[in-house]
C-alpha cells in the first residue's frame, strides 16, 4: 500500500496538471509554440510507421531494440536482486548496514543519470552515450568477485549500478528515433515487453550458476558478459537515425 500511494498521486497529478500537448501548453509563447510544432512536424517524417501488424512485427530494428534493451533489463534486475547479498558476503551482517550501503549505489545513479541525458542531449549523440556506461557497468559487475572489502565493493557496485540504471533511460532515444505514431506506441509496449522477460531469466540464471559454482563469481560474470552484449549490439542501430 505504501509503494502504490505515490503512483497514486502522481497519476492524479497528471490528470489536473500535465498539458495535453503543444497548443494546450500555457507556460509557451505563441513563437514557441509554433517552434515545437515545426520540430514535431519534422522529426514525423524521419520515423517510420508501420501500415500493418505484419510489416509491424517484420521489422528487424524491432527485435534488435528488444534485445537490446533485454541485456539492459537482465543488468538492472542482477542488481536489485542480488546487491543486498553481495554487501551480505562482504563481511556486513547488521541488516540496518546493509540496507544504509544498499542505497548508495541508488544515489550514485540518481547523479549519472541527468548528466549523461544532458551529454546526450547537447552533443546530439545517442549510441555511445549508451553504449559507454554499459560498458563501465559491465566492468563493475566483472571487477566485484576480485574484491573483498567493503570499500571497494561498494565502490564497484555503485559504478555498475549508475551505468546500467542511466543506462535503462538513455535507451529510450533509440526506438522513439526510429517508430513514428502508432508504431512508436506498439513498438515501445512491444520492447519493454519482451525485455522484461529478463525480469524470470536474470535472478534464475544468476542464481542456478551460483549454486551450481558454490561461488557468486558466476553469475556476476554472466550478468557482465549480458550487457556487453548489449553495448555491441547498441552499434548495429544506424547513427543517422538516432543522433539527432
Amino acid at each position: 500500500m505504501l509503494e502504490a500511494l505515490p503512483s497514486l498521486v502522481l497519476g492524479f497529478a497528471i490528470i489536473l496538471y500535465l498539458d495535453n500537448g503543444i497548443a494546450g501548453a500555457k507556460w509557451l509563447a505563441d513563437d514557441e509554440k509554433s517552434l515545437l510544432k515545426r520540430n514535431v512536424e519534422r522529426d514525423r517524417t524521419q520515423t517510420t510507421e508501420h501500415m500493418s501488424i505484419r510489416a509491424f512485427v517484420a521489422d528487424r530494428r524491432l527485435w534488435l531494440m528488444a534485445a537490446i534493451y533485454f541485456c539492459v533489463v537482465l543488468g538492472q534486475y542482477g542488481l536489485t536482486f542480488w546487491l543486498p547479498t553481495i554487501i551480505r558476503r562482504t563481511g556486513v551482517a547488521d541488516p540496518l548496514w546493509v540496507g544504509i550501503l544498499t542505497a548508495i549505489p541508488y544515489i550514485c545513479a540518481i547523479i549519472a543519470l541527468p548528466l549523461l541525458g544532458s551529454s546526450a542531449d547537447k552533443r546530439r549523440e545517442r549510441r555511445l552515450h549508451l553504449a559507454i556506461p554499459l560498458l563501465v557497468s559491465a566492468a563493475g559487475f566483472a571487477t566485484l568477485p576480485m574484491l573483498g572489502s567493503v570499500g571497494a565493493s561498494i565502490v564497484c557496485v555503485s559504478v555498475a549500478a549508475a551505468g546500467i540504471l542511466a543506462s535503462s533511460s538513455l535507451f529510450w532515444a533509440l526506438p522513439t528515433a526510429v517508430l513514428g505514431g502508432m508504431s512508436a506506441a506498439a513498438g515501445i509496449a512491444a520492447v519493454n515487453c519482451f525485455a522484461n522477460l529478463a525480469g524470470f531469466f536474470s535472478p534464475a540464471i544468476v542464481g542456478w550458476l551460483n549454486d551450481f559454482t558454490g561461488k557468486s563469481t558466476a553469475g556476476l560474470i554472466f550478468i557482465s558478459a549480458s550487457v556487453v552484449l548489449g553495448a555491441v549490439l547498441v552499434f548495429f542501430v544506424p547513427a543517422k537515425t538516432v543522433n539527432r
